[in-house]
């Protein structure tokens, strides 16, 4: 008994997930593709494309602190 609990609450998660319906939108750039999401305005009714996570240029760390920006 306790071992089908254990299996119904480890696969709960799996059941419950939200299933994605909309892929978003994809941009194709010369080095990849980005994923976007769709994202509804506070306090409007407006939709925008949003691409969170593009590296454009290495972390501003050790020598390259305050030096121009080198691309990824």
């Amino acid at each position: 008994m306790i071992k089908e609990v254990l299996l119904c609450l480890c696969l709960a998660p799996v059941w419950t997930a939200p299933v994605q319906t909309d892929s978003g939108p994809v941009v194709v750039l010369k080095h990849g593709s980005v994923r976007g999401q769709y994202m509804k305005v506070k306090g409007s009714e407006k939709v925008v494309e949003q691409y969170l996570g593009i590296p454009f240029a290495q972390p501003p760390v050790g020598p390259l602190r305050l030096a121009a920006p080198n691309p990824v």
